[in-house]
């Protein structure tokens, strides 16, 4: 082969060699394009609160008050457990409270003894009493006032303690701890159940929540409070408008990803649980 050839032949390899790099690291940029398409993309929308409520404490249930699927406000009652006997330990409670005979009888005692006191004194003074009889007398007196004020302390007590007894008939009741829908009742009426036993469980789906791990590229680029675009795909599968509720200041090293929440509007209850979502990016202009 003529020197030239071999030349030329080595210079073409030369090139391609060259070459090579640049292409592995265009191909490098063009799969480090962010594309909705990536499957980090993709999130699961959860309700925002779920929670499953347990027996307020040990005993038997004297009613269930809501149905599965009803929706509910916090503080609504949604059951009862049999509360008899805390309500005859209430209506005691009440009239130990509402008794002041003792206070009355003191007070009556006072003022005899206030009578004695004050006869003894004028004996004194005219010489018919001796003066340890006088502070006799008036020690009986005071411990009669002591004796009154033990007697106030105690009903004030009394009246404390039916507050406690009001408090321990509020234990009772199974509360709603937030606006939500009732999606599953575990027990009814006249069961026994210990407070470990679930009773029903609660979701609520407005707001709903979904939950991503988005590419580490766009960690910086999201504002919370901020609205941003979903595909929504089975059973909703349309477009759907969710506010950035929170990002989380760790990355996964792993999945060079980070987790964030958005909130989603549900007034209507249209939209359910469960269903998975893909972020948009880039997000469609305004």
């Amino acid at each position: 082969m003529p020197l030239s050839s071999i030349f030329r032949l080595v210079g073409y390899i030369g090139l391609i060699v060259a070459a090579a790099p640049w292409g592995a690291l265009a191909q490098s940029e063009n799969t480090a394009d962010l594309s909705s398409t990536d499957e980090r993309f993709r999130g699961l929308v959860r309700p925002s609160h779920q929670v499953q409520l347990n027996a307020p404490l040990d005993g038997l249930i004297g009613s269930i008050r809501v149905e599965e699927g009803q929706s509910v406000k916090a503080g609504d009652i949604l059951a009862k457990m049999d509360d008899s006997i805390q309500k005859v330990a209430l209506a005691a409670a009440k009239l130990r409270a509402a008794d002041d005979s003792e206070i009355r009888r003191q007070k009556l005692l006072l003022a005899e003894a206030d009578i004695q006191l004050e006869r003894m004194i004028g004996l004194e003074k005219s010489g018919a009493a001796q003066e340890w009889e006088v502070r006799r007398t008036r020690l009986q007196r005071d411990a009669t006032a002591a004796a009154l004020e033990a007697a106030e302390a105690q009903k004030r007590i009394a009246e404390e303690n039916v507050k406690l007894e009001e408090s321990r008939l509020e234990r009772y009741e199974l509360i709603a701890p937030f606006d939500g829908t009732v999606v599953r009742i575990d027990t009814e009426a006249g069961a026994t159940l210990s407070n470990r036993d679930p009773m029903m469980t609660m979701f609520a789906f407005d707001p709903l929540e979904a939950v991503m791990f988005l590419p580490v590229d766009l960690y910086g680029k999201l504002e919370v409070g901020a609205d941003y675009h979903f595909e929504a795909e089975a059973p909703v599968n349309r477009d759907l408008v969710g506010k950035l509720k929170t990002i989380e200041a760790v990355v996964d090293s792993a999945s060079r990803t980070f987790r964030c929440v958005f909130t989603i509007k549900n007034p209507d209850m249209k939209l359910p649980a469960g269903f998975t979502i893909r972020f948009l990016w880039p997000q469609p202009a305004k």
